[in-house]
């Protein structure tokens, strides 16, 4: 509700300067149309022509403010299936959980989470990674100090849609609540992941030996707009803007 609110605040707001912006032309311009028509403003947002310009600032300002909008949302890769918890497991390693992408759009991962890890109160290093499956090579990574989970580290990375990615943690030391899924694969309850199965490392590498015990991981993440879509928004920038040339041209020649 707060950010519809926010962003009705933003429309009105911009299309209040974008009225104005068309209303209030530079003083000379001003000075020169009405010596030549004394009420050309009143003429063209008058009737049908003043609704279709008010209507036409309007949609560009929705199209503009919304084409591009992407929230991110949080995506726990142990939600979507049943299983159990087991607490108190070692987290001295890399555990992960290897995914397919099945968003419609490439995912932007702001940040990774980890749950039910525990140090008892000695502050430890916590790592992110985010490995490309079939090449094994290392895509994203980031570290924090943490005492105890959820251990929240922000980090940046694209998983492309359709490709595979392993999504783990590494634990300098220490124990953490881990998943057992009742079976592999399953669809996380966002849809935007399938979880194809566990795996770990004992280094900060690769995980590459099978577990049956995914880590507790949630990724904050959101979708990255297609080119298309970018490409229709400069379209409906450049537009608003040719379109305001255009009207300033057209009030200073009303006679």
């Amino acid at each position: 509700m707060g950010e519809t609110l926010t962003f009705m605040k933003t429309l009105l707001g911009w299309h209040t300067q974008a009225h104005h912006f068309i209303v209030n032309l530079p003083e000379r311009k001003v000075r020169h149309r009405v010596q030549r028509n004394p009420q050309p403003m009143d003429f063209f947002f008058s009737g049908c022509r003043g609704q279709m310009l008010k209507s036409f600032c309007l949609a560009a300002s929705i199209f503009v403010l919304g084409a591009g909008v992407a929230h991110a949302i949080p995506i726990s890769v142990i939600s979507g299936t049943s299983g159990s918890f087991m607490p108190g497991q070692s987290y001295n390693e890399t555990r992960a959980v290897e995914v397919t992408v099945l968003s419609p759009e490439n995912l932007l991962v702001e940040s990774m989470t980890l749950a039910g890890f525990n140090e008892n109160g000695k502050s430890v290093v916590v790592g992110a990674r985010i490995y490309d499956t079939s090449t094994h090579s290392l895509i994203a990574s980031a570290n924090a100090n943490a005492t105890a989970g959820p251990v929240t580290v922000p980090i940046s990375a694209i998983l492309v849609s359709g490709d595979e990615y392993s999504i783990g943690f590494f634990g300098d030391l220490g124990s953490a609540t881990v998943f057992a899924p009742s079976s592999f694969p399953y669809t996380d309850s966002s849809g935007w992941l399938q979880i194809d199965g566990a795996s770990e490392s004992r280094f900060d590498a690769f995980p590459s030996s099978e577990n049956i015990f995914s880590p507790q991981i949630s990724l904050q993440a959101s979708l990255v707009p297609e080119r298309g879509n970018m490409a229709t928004l400069g379209i409906g920038v450049f537009a608003i803007l040719g379109f305001r040339r255009f009207a300033a041209r057209r009030f200073a020649s009303c006679a």
